[in-house]
């Protein structure tokens, strides 16, 4: 998903599936990525952050930031793009609940996931869930929160849940 703020700040929240190489993902993408979140390590959502990174930082204007929840995963796609990370000097944050990534004209809240991980770590329940406000608009991103992230963010958030639309998907 690209998020598109007022003044032309983009988050690309994911990269597709690890077959696609991040080639669909660059198709669709402007000359700069502000920054890149992993909701969490699973290669359906990592797949092209090595090609991404390496596109931006060698073609274009780079990667402003890149924020993940902080749980590896031990597979060749994590690992790709933790060395673009590092190959490239690509500022990394280890995102957690009460962060914000800051966007010109708009607020985005990360929400999840919580501190201390929830499930004994498990990626889909320590997604990044990023809450992005424009006005009377919003957008709930939970990536793939299961049954445990969704009940702490109920608990935790309540009514301020509330979005204009939620983008949400399950997990293979």
């Amino acid at each position: 998903m690209l998020v598109v703020g007022p003044s032309g700040e983009t988050i690309l929240v994911d990269t597709d599936d690890h077959g696609d190489d991040g080639e669909y993902v660059l198709d669709y993408l402007r000359d700069r990525t502000d920054y890149l979140v992993t909701t969490h390590a699973d290669a359906d959502h990592t797949g092209g952050h090595a090609a991404v990174i390496e596109h931006y930082e060698t073609q274009s204007g780079g990667i402003g930031a890149a924020y993940d929840p902080g749980i590896a995963a031990g597979t060749a796609t994590y690992d790709e793009y933790l060395d673009a990370v590092e190959d490239y000097d690509v500022t990394l944050y280890e995102t957690r609940a009460g962060d914000a990534i800051p966007m010109e004209g708009a607020t985005v809240d990360v929400l999840g996931p919580p501190d201390p991980y929830p499930d004994g770590g498990a990626c889909n329940e320590n997604d990044v869930v990023l809450r992005v406000a424009y006005g009377n608009t919003s957008v709930l991103l939970p990536g793939d929160a299961e049954d445990h992230q969704e009940t702490h963010l109920v608990d935790t958030y309540g009514d301020d849940l509330n979005a204009t639309l939620l983008a949400a998907r399950r997990g293979r």
